[in-house]
């Protein structure tokens, strides 16, 4: 989504006066910064207007954004998906998770972690999921830092170590493809990328080098990319060009990134929701603990309390809510 940097500045003015802000001027910490033999993986067998809930069992005020909002209850971490804008949730069967998830950005797919207890740093196994036929899962694997998913929903990645990792195009009958090394994103043509320090390698060739080392790397549909880099920069860059940079916070979690690799949700201690940018865009900081942009970049819902909150960011100020205690995130196509 364009960016427009006067009208971004008067809706932080808006902001203020509105009292939306929680924290205004949140000081930015420097980000945080990181064994036993790799397992195989083995697959599985088998104006400001605030909206208010509609009347009727299972329907939610409706949110003029697309997309469905994929939720972990803060309860007991089960798996929900919702319309955004009709406010219908899907019927799912119960499905409990490990309380961690990572959802693909279009077409249906989810990874979720399985109940533990896992100690950090260690392996701990996840299954993939197609929300659309919940009773058949697509298999369940081992990762110690998550799952990745390509742009368009249909490829997933993950890591054992450093030294190896697993590339799998989730609706084939294709087995886990093991890779000579960890992958830190996906380039266009679910082309696996790679670090090699500061260097960025897709398809053995360097495509940039950036000041320190890549801890992870999103490209973005303007053939820019977004670098996470190993001193707490996250930084935007167009081949060798830096385009822009912020410095993360110390986060309780991974940043949510809008879909033009623009803006950034970092979830912040004690339960707060700080907002940042690469190019011109928003700044701010919500009560929450949990994030996640639409599709088109225009709406940020935000878990907080007993709630989820919809920010409408650009253009008219407004806000939507619906009453689900939520401990995880995720808004897909």
């Amino acid at each position: 989504m364009p960016r427009n940097p006067a009208s971004y500045g008067r809706f932080r003015d808006a902001l203020i006066v509105a009292g939306v802000l929680v924290l205004a001027g949140v000081a930015l910490a420097d980000a945080v910064r990181g064994r036993e033999e790799p397992v195989e993986p083995a697959a599985a067998t088998g104006s400001t207007e605030t909206a208010t809930v509609d009347e009727g069992p299972g329907r939610l005020a409706g949110v003029p954004a697309p997309g469905s909002l994929v939720v972990l209850d803060h309860d007991g971490c089960a798996l929900r998906q919702i319309v955004v804008s009709g406010g219908q949730e899907l019927p799912l069967p119960r499905i409990e998770t490990g309380c961690e998830l990572w959802a693909a950005p279009r077409g249906g797919l989810v990874a979720y972690a399985l109940e533990g207890p896992w100690r950090a740093g260690a392996f701990r196994p996840f299954r993939l999921l197609d929300l659309s036929h919940p009773d058949e899962p697509l298999g369940t694997y081992q990762t110690f830092n998550g799952v990745t998913w390509s742009a368009d929903g249909q490829h997933a990645f993950w890591c054992h170590d450093p030294g190896r990792g697993y590339d799998l195009p989730v609706r084939t009958a294709e087995r886990p493809r093991a890779l000579r090394g960890c992958p830190v994103g996906y380039a266009p043509g679910e082309r696996p990328a790679f670090a090699d320090g500061g260097r960025l390698v897709v398809g053995g060739e360097p495509v940039l080098e950036a000041p320190e080392r890549i801890v992870r790397a999103t490209f973005n549909r303007d053939n820019t990319v977004t670098l996470y880099l190993a001193d707490g920069v996250i930084g935007r860059y167009r081949g060798e060009e830096p385009l822009g940079r912020v410095r993360a916070p110390a986060t309780t979690g991974p940043p949510a990134l809008s879909a033009d690799g623009c803006d950034l949700a970092f979830p912040v201690a004690p339960a707060f929701v700080v907002l940042g940018s690469v190019c011109a865009g928003v700044q701010g900081t919500f009560e929450g603990r949990a994030a996640a942009w639409s599709p088109d970049g225009e709406w940020l819902a935000v878990a907080v309390g007993e709630e989820i909150v919809f920010h409408h960011l650009a253009g008219t100020l407004a806000t939507a809510r619906w009453p689900i205690s939520a401990r995880a995130l995720a808004w897909v196509r």
